[in-house]
Formats: structure tokens, C-alpha cells, sequence
């Protein structure tokens, strides 16, 4: 029997790579290699991107705020007598109703006279305020003679309280618009007596410190062509008693604010007495307009420019009026 040989394994011989194969092997893997870090590198800056876009856009709107602010202080404001003087030429244009103080509408309501206008209150039964522009040529004009013709107010719009109402009660029916401001004219003068007009005031105010007061508001009317002038009760803080049939309420205090709106120096002033005797000189008892404001609780003249309102209601100056 024929004996097998056995095979002797072969072994492998791992043939030499060609320097050239080599070669182009790395560069090959080089090139994967970049190729990864290229698309990585590209990703890393969207990301990068994309956050400062985001970072950015989260804080816009702050930014276009600082703009807005630093633009808004930028802007160069007119200074006030610039403003004033540019407005003077209108301020003292209007018909009265612009100049009409604030209005408690619910307890009566406005009327409108020749010469002066006003806010009834029927709780009270005399007006919060009455308004009325005085010129020069009106107080110069001295042709209708005083009446003394006291009469309800015969609009139709409130009832107001009748002449009997102050008999015996020891008050004056104190004119509110002064008949001697209207003697240009009869109609004037006679809606002076209406008893919407009047409120009840001690004799120690009406025919003294608060006649003086009338007169000197006449004064102004002729040195500065023309007045706006805002007068009444001061019923924010109560009131003594009431009077009559009608129970007209008595006030504690009155108060009058004067503005001068015509030429380039605007003024104005305030007033606040007690309901009886006022001992000492008018000026001593000038104020601010605006602290008239805080105790009749009415703003007056508030549709002016608010720079022009405030010089005339807080820049209060009493050697502008009594000189």
C-alpha cells in the first residue's frame, strides 16, 4: 500500500509594498482625514453662527431701545421763553371756552353768559367757578351805570337760588363776575345780578379786602390789554352753615386766580381769603395758581402748552403784580 506524503505547509510571504502604492494609500487617508475635519470645522462655525445670531437677536430689541433713548436726548428742546413766544401770539386767540377750568358736570351744569361763564352747582346752589376775560377797552368803557337788579338765573339748564335767600342771613350776595367789570354794556351788566353770580359772603370780605382785590384786577386789565380771571368759592373743604329757603351753602374761604396771557412776559396769580375779616396788605394773601389748585381740587387753564402752564400757575413771582 502506497504510503501518502504529507504536505508540508506553505508559508506565506507578505510581498514588500511599492514605495508608490505607499504613498498614494496616505494620501488617500490624509485626505479622509481632512475631509472629516473640514466638515466638522464648518459645522463648529454654523453653530458659532447661529448662536451670535441668536444672542443678538434676543437683545434687539434693548439695543434699538438705548438708540431710541440716546436719540430722544439728543433732540434739542426749545427753551421756554422760545416756546412761550412762539404760543403767545394764540394764548390770549381763543374764545373763553378754552380757557375753562375742570368742570363738576353732575351737580348742575355750564352757563354761558356775555360776559363771563360759569359752573353751577345745584348742591350748593352758586357756581364752583365763573370765568371771564376783561380788556382794557371794557374797563374803560364806562357807559351803562351799576343796577342792582338781583334775579334768579333764568337759563334753563339749572335753578339757581332766589334773592330771598340771603334776607336777614348777615351775608352780602357777593358777586362772583363783578358788575362794575361790565359797565360796556347793558346786557353784561344785567346778567351780572343773576343770582347764579352770587354766593354769600361776609360783609368784612365783600366790601373790603375782596372789593380791592376787584378793583386791582380792573388795574391789570388796563397795563396788560387784557386779564383772564377764574373766581369762587373754595366748597372742597366744606362749609360753615346754609342760608334760606333754597339752602345756599355758606363758603369758608374764596379764592381768585388772574392770568396774564398777552405779550411775551405771562403771568399769573392766585388768591385765597377767609370768609370774614382779612387783615393786611392784598399781596399778603397772593399764592400760586397751583396751590389754588390743590384746595379748590379744580385745574385751571389746562389745555394750555404744559410749559406755558406751569410758568403761569407754578412761577409765581408777587413783584410781577404789586410793583
Amino acid at each position: 500500500m502506497a504510503t501518502k506524503k504529507k504536505k508540508t505547509p506553505v508559508k506565506k510571504i507578505n510581498k514588500p509594498i511599492s514605495p508608490k502604492l505607499k504613498k498614494s494609500k496616505k494620501k488617500s487617508k490624509k485626505k479622509s482625514s481632512l475631509k472629516n475635519i473640514g466638515f466638522s470645522t464648518l459645522i463648529i462655525i454654523i453653530i458659532v453662527i447661529l448662536l451670535f445670531f441668536y444672542l443678538n437677536g434676543n437683545k434687539k430689541g434693548d439695543i434699538i431701545e438705548q438708540i431710541d433713548q440716546q436719540t430722544s436726548e439728543q433732540v434739542e428742546h426749545k427753551p421756554l421763553d422760545q416756546v412761550v413766544a412762539e404760543s403767545t401770539q394764540k394764548l390770549d386767540g381763543y374764545s373763553l371756552q378754552y380757557y375753562y377750568p375742570t368742570a363738576n358736570l353732575k351737580d348742575g351744569g355750564i352757563v354761558e353768559n356775555l360776559a363771563y361763564s360759569l359752573d353751577y352747582n345745584e348742591d350748593h346752589e352758586q357756581a364752583d367757578w365763573v370765568i371771564y376775560e376783561l380788556t382794557k377797552e371794557e374797563v374803560l368803557t364806562k357807559e351803562v351805570p351799576r343796577k342792582d337788579n338781583f334775579i334768579p338765573d333764568p337759563s334753563a339748564s339749572i335753578t339757581s337760588a332766589h334773592p330771598s335767600d340771603y334776607y336777614k342771613s348777615g351775608y352780602d350776595r357777593g358777586h362772583l363776575c363783578p358788575a362794575a367789570d361790565n359797565r360796556w354794556s347793558a346786557q353784561a351788566m344785567e346778567e351780572s345780578f343773576y343770582m347764579s353770580n352770587m354766593s354769600p359772603q361776609h360783609p368784612d370780605l365783600n366790601r373790603k379786602i375782596w372789593a380791592e382785590l376787584e378793583k386791582k384786577v380792573r388795574d391789570w386789565a388796563v397795563e396788560n390789554e387784557k386779564v383772564y380771571v377764574v373766581t369762587g368759592p373754595i366748597l372742597a373743604d366744606g362749609f360753615k352753615h346754609k342760608i334760606g329757603k333754597n339752602e345756599v351753602s355758606v363758603p369758608n374761604y374764596y379764592y381768585k386766580v388772574v392770568a396774564d396771557l398777552t405779550g411775551d412776559e405771562i403771568k399769573g396769580v392766585g388768591f385765597i381769603f377767609s370768609n370774614g375779616e382779612n387783615n393786611g396788605e392784598l399781596k399778603n394773601f397772593a399764592f400760586s395758581i397751583k396751590t389754588v389748585e390743590e384746595r379748590t381740587k379744580i385745574d385751571f387753564f389746562h389745555k394750555l402748552d404744559k410749559k406755558i402752564q406751569a410758568q403761569i400757575e407754578n412761577d409765581f413771582d408777587v413783584k410781577e403784580w404789586f410793583k
